[in-house]
């Protein structure tokens, strides 16, 4: 169960980080 709750929240951060960055890529771009 913990293991579980470890790897959703590190999955979750990288979606969140990913989400950033992308955002920040596409400013760059433009």
């Amino acid at each position: 169960m913990f293991s579980f709750l470890l790897i959703s929240f590190v999955l979750l951060a990288f979606f969140y980080i990913l989400k950033d960055y992308s955002q920040q890529a596409v400013i760059i771009w433009m």
